[in-house]
């Protein structure tokens, strides 16, 4: 029996590990993605990520593929986002009673060290506007250390609410179309995450997911994401930093004081 249940959980570990089909990419220190190489008709995602269907009443876990539009469709899923035949893309969701949608990246961190400190900033837009006023959507952001994928249920994720993708027209009672690109349906989000303890070799997994609103959803889109690892000075460097600073504001006070 023994040795029939080791080469089982091997099996059944990689089926887990590659069913969203994804695949870290190398991170050495910084990392962006415009999505532009999507281009105005793609339907694959960019290297490192993907999206699956993560709640609702259609198959769990399904990996959902990028439909093109303008902002213009209304069904859950995942959406390869822009004006039409612009090269300016983004990478938006919409959810549904039947598809709840779910898209991240995972990096392997091949920098040689411990990254402990991680700077992201990106554009969240909207690009599709909900019919219900009452309730103000949110595509949260979550990252793991120990995922095996953006949709590992063993896995711990900590959510860092700076990083949402978030509904800007709040007042709108009727669903439509709008230009995720005006500043208008635009903003910025940043998160400084510290005390990460990414180690070297290890696989950094990030994550966006919906979730369905009262009402038709609007379509909220990620833009012009950039990862970068932050140094972190050691504690002697510090010190010896601070000990000049005050050396140098005691001679300029004596200098003040007709010191010599």
């Amino acid at each position: 029996m023994k040795r029939l249940f080791v080469p089982f959980v091997l099996v059944s570990t990689l089926v887990v590990f590659n069913a969203s089909g994804q695949t870290p990419v190398g991170f050495t220190g910084a990392y962006s993605e415009d999505f532009d190489s999507m281009t105005s008709s793609g339907t694959s995602y960019p290297a490192g990520w993907t999206g699956v269907r993560y709640a609702g009443s259609g198959t769990l876990d399904a990996t959902l593929d990028p439909a093109v539009t303008t902002g213009s469709s209304s069904g859950g899923g995942i959406y390869n986002v822009g004006a039409a035949a612009d090269g300016d893309r983004a990478l938006g969701v919409v959810a549904s009673g039947s598809t709840i949608p779910r898209f991240g990246l995972q990096l392997v961190n091949n920098s040689g060290s411990t990254i402990d400190q991680i700077s992201l900033t990106a554009d969240s837009e909207q690009w599709r506007t909900g019919n219900n006023s009452s309730v103000n959507e949110t595509v949260t952001f979550e990252y793991s250390l120990n995922a095996s994928g953006i949709n590992d249920p063993t896995a711990t994720f900590t959510a860092v609410p700076g990083l949402d993708l978030f509904e800007i027209q709040t007042g709108s009672t009727s669903g439509g179309a709008i230009d995720g690109n005006d500043p208008a349906n635009r903003a910025g989000i940043a998160a400084l995450i510290s005390g990460v303890g990414w180690a070297d070799g290890t696989t950094l997994t990030i994550r966006w997911s919906d979730l369905d609103a009262a009402g038709n959803d609007g379509m909220y889109a990620l833009d012009n994401l950039n990862i970068s690892a932050v140094t972190v000075p050691e504690p002697s460097t510090v010190a010896m930093i601070s000990i000049g600073a005050l050396a140098l504001l005691w001679r300029r006070f004596r200098r003040c004081n007709g010191s010599a």
